[in-house]
Parts: structure tokens; C-alpha cells; sequence
């Protein structure tokens, strides 16, 4: 399984069409000549085709002797093609050999499934266990070189993770119900959400797939701008971004509807639709107008009738890391620029990555470290307490030795790359 050229389909076809040829114009000039036979009267039998099909396959030496429509002796004579006949023959030849190579291409794709199957059936095991072999030694490679940068991050992630934990449970214990629970909930989901996609983060890292990476880390920063944005503005833009879903789950219920049919899926019933708009219809009736936009919970809390996410960035000092986000935003859509430009190739244009890469970890690594540090950080704030605040004292320290521990690792390999490609242009 070495790629396309590995079924070698075309040259089948070729082969098989080379075969094919000779019977071709044959056929070809078996109608030439029965219509030179036609021409004086008689309609040629299957018998007289069969004998012009073996005059013609003998060469033709001598002339084709029959009989005409009167019973009269009437013969062909071999070298009885003329010019217009022999281009007629050269348009038709030509015309029967594309039928054959469209109808030879239907035919394989038609019957690709059946027969590529039980060969990548039989070649798949060996194969899967070759990259099963390539992918352990990379990531054992990788591991080896940024083995103190997974290391911290790892730390980080577990003692968040457990800091948030404890965060979660204290503070529900504290505020079991009340506007300051549902703030509480909302910090919780969102500070356990930033937790998984760093996990993600660190996943794709450890694979080797920086790309990847940066772009979970976008989803990661938009976690922390909404999280210190509503711990900043207390319960009633929490309960307003709760109270949120019903406008998200309105406009995802009608562009589902639309589409379950072609999705072959089964579409919500109007009962179902009702009392889903209804829901969001309450949440207009109590908040406004403005709460339909897709950031309106933040509405009312930033005076502004139509709030986009950079303004909750600036609201929260955050839109430093636009330029970041902007990036990051690449490896998300599919614009030019996230085509031509890759972290895992160091920007090599004319370099086309199709797998993992051991380099470009550092920005996705350090901003992932970074952005969950300030999520746990404003999360201790709400819930302070002696041990919390000492932990979170400890844990500020880790973005900035993480971001070194990945750029040195990153730098040793440039250092390398370097060094090989001096000793593969030296002389021998």
C-alpha cells in the first residue's frame, strides 16, 4: 500500500484495451467491406461476413470472390480501400476505442469495491502494524525531546483539574441554591470544559500535531474570555448566559429541520417545535431584543445592543492575544492562509504536512498553559481559601517554565535540522 499507483488500474485498462484492438479494426473493416459488398445489390449473410473475417485475418492475399444479386461473379479486390475509406476508418477506430476506455473506466469503478476490498483486506494488517511501529518510535522521539515540557504541563493539568474539583464542591456546598449558585454552575462548567480541551491540547501535542493544537487552543481562549467576563459581572450575567441556550437551541432546531430530510434524519415534530420556540420566545419577552444576537447575554452587561467577542476580549484586557486568536483562527477555517502557512513546517511553503511534525508545539503548548492558568486563577478568586490561593500561587509559575521548557526543546531540533542540512550539502 505505497498509494495510488499501488493498483496499477490504468495500466490494466491499457493492457486490456491492447488486447481488444486487433478484433477492433477488424470488425472495422469486416463492415467496410460488406458495405462495398451491399453496393452491388446484396445484403452479406452472417456465412459471407464469417468468410471476410477469415479472408481478412489470412491477409487478404487474393481477391474475395462471391456472387452478386443476379447470381453473377463478383469479386473484392484486396487492395480496394481508397483514402476516404481508409479516414473513415481512422474516425470510427477512434470513436469505438474512447467507447471502450469510458465503458473499461464505469466498469472498475463499478466493480472497485468488490475487488480493492480483499486487496487492502489482505495488505492491511501488515500495513497497520508498520505505522502502528512508525507511531510509537515518533511519538517516543518526541516524547525524548520535550519530555520536560509534557512533564510540566502534565502537572499543571492534573493539580488544575483537582483544583477545581475542590473549587466546585466548596462552593456548591456554600451556595446550594440562590443567584450566586447559578453562577457558581456556570464557572464550574466552563472552568471543567477549559480543563478537557486542555487536555485535548496536550493530546495533539504529545502526537504531534501543532496545528491541531493551536486551533483547540482557540476554542480554550474564548472559554476564558466568557469565564472571567461573567466572574467579573457577577450572577445576573450568569443567569442571562444560561438563560442563553434557549435562543442557541431555537436557531439550531430550525437548521436542523431544514436539513433532516436530505440527512435522512427525523426531523423535530411541531409539538417539539412549539415548545422549543416558546422557551425562546420567554427569554426575548424578559431580557429584549438584543438578547437574540449570538454574544446577547453579554448585552445588558456591556450596554452595547449587538456585543461580538472582541468586545468581551477588551471588556476583560484580553485582546492582546487577538493577534494569536486571529492565527489561531486559521487552522480552523479554510482561508489561504492556513493552507500556505503551518507551525508544523516552520512556515515552509512549498512543504505539504499530511501527519505529525516536531515542531511548532511552543505557541499551542504555552498560550494552553497560559490561558488555563487565568481561568483557575479567577476561579480561585470566587472561591477563595488559604490552601487555593497557595496552590494557585505555585501554579502561576508554570505557564512561563512551560513555555520555556517547549521552546527549548524547539530550538535544539531547529539547531539540528541545521547542522543536517550543512552535512548534506558538504562534499562528499
Amino acid at each position: 500500500m505505497t498509494g495510488l499507483n499501488f493498483l496499477g488500474t490504468e495500466e490494466i485498462l491499457s493492457g486490456l484495451l491492447a488486447e481488444r484492438m486487433p478484433k477492433v479494426i477488424e470488425d472495422l473493416m469486416v463492415d467496410i467491406c460488406a458495405k462495398k459488398i451491399s453496393v452491388v445489390g446484396i445484403t452479406p449473410s452472417q456465412r459471407l461476413q464469417a468468410r471476410l473475417r477469415r479472408w481478412l485475418k489470412d491477409g487478404a492475399k487474393c481477391d474475395f470472390r462471391y456472387r452478386d444479386a443476379r447470381g453473377r461473379p463478383a469479386r473484392l479486390a484486396s487492395a480496394d480501400f481508397g483514402p476516404r475509406e481508409v479516414r473513415n476508418m481512422a474516425v470510427k477506430l477512434k470513436r469505438r476505442i474512447a467507447r471502450l476506455q469510458k465503458a473499461g473506466v464505469r466498469s472498475a469503478i463499478r466493480l472497485a469495491p468488490q475487488t480493492l476490498r480483499p486487496i487492502y483486506d489482505r495488505a492491511w494488517p501488515r500495513q497497520s502494524r508498520h505505522l502502528a511501529r512508525e507511531r510509537r518510535g515518533f511519538q517516543r522521539r518526541l516524547y525524548a525531546r520535550y519530555s520536560a515540557a509534557f512533564e510540566l504541563f502534565d502537572m499543571q493539568l492534573v493539580l488544575t483539574r483537582e483544583l477545581g474539583d475542590e473549587l466546585n464542591r466548596i462552593a456548591r456546598t456554600k451556595w446550594p441554591t440562590g443567584d450566586q449558585a447559578a453562577l457558581i454552575d456556570v464557572l464550574s462548567r466552563l472552568h471543567a470544559r477549559a480543563c478537557q480541551i486542555a487536555h485535548e491540547v496536550e493530546a495533539l501535542l504529545r502526537a504531534g500535531y501543532a496545528d491541531g493544537a493551536m486551533g483547540r487552543w482557540r476554542s480554550l481562549h474564548e472559554v476564558s474570555v466568557v469565564f472571567q467576563f461573567i466572574s467579573e459581572r457577577g450572577t445576573d450575567t450568569a443567569i442571562r448566559y444560561l438563560a442563553h441556550d434557549a435562543i442557541e437551541s431555537w436557531k439550531a432546531a430550525r437548521v436542523y429541520n431544514t436539513m433532516a430530510s436530505r440527512l435522512k434524519h427525523r426531523p423535530f415534530t411541531a409539538v417539539e417545535m412549539t415548545a422549543i420556540k416558546r422557551a425562546s420566545d420567554a427569554a426575548l419577552a424578559k431580557y429584549g431584543p438584543e438578547f437574540e444576537t449570538e454574544y446577547g447575554w453579554a448585552a445588558q452587561a456591556l450596554h452595547n445592543r449587538r456585543p461580538s467577542f472582541a468586545d468581551l476580549e477588551r471588556t476583560v484586557k484580553l485582546d492582546h492575544f487577538r493577534p494569536y486568536y486571529k492565527f489561531a483562527s486559521h487552522n480552523v477555517h479554510a482561508n489561504p492562509k492556513g493552507v500556505l502557512y503551518r507551525l508544523s513546517v516552520s512556515g515552509i511553503r512549498h512543504l505539504l504536512p499530511t501527519g505529525s511534525s516536531n515542531v511548532g508545539l511552543t505557541d499551542p503548548g504555552q498560550n494552553a498553559a497560559l490561558s488555563l492558568g487565568r481561568i483557575t486563577a479567577a476561579f480561585v478568586n470566587q472561591v477563595p481559601s488559604l490552601d487555593a490561593l497557595c496552590l494557585m500561587a505555585m501554579l502561576n509559575e508554570l505557564p512561563h517554565e512551560i513555555g520555556v521548557a517547549f521552546w527549548k526543546a524547539e530550538k535544539a531540533i531547529q539547531a539540528d535540522e541545521r547542522k543536517l542540512r550543512r552535512k548534506t550539502k558538504a562534499p562528499a
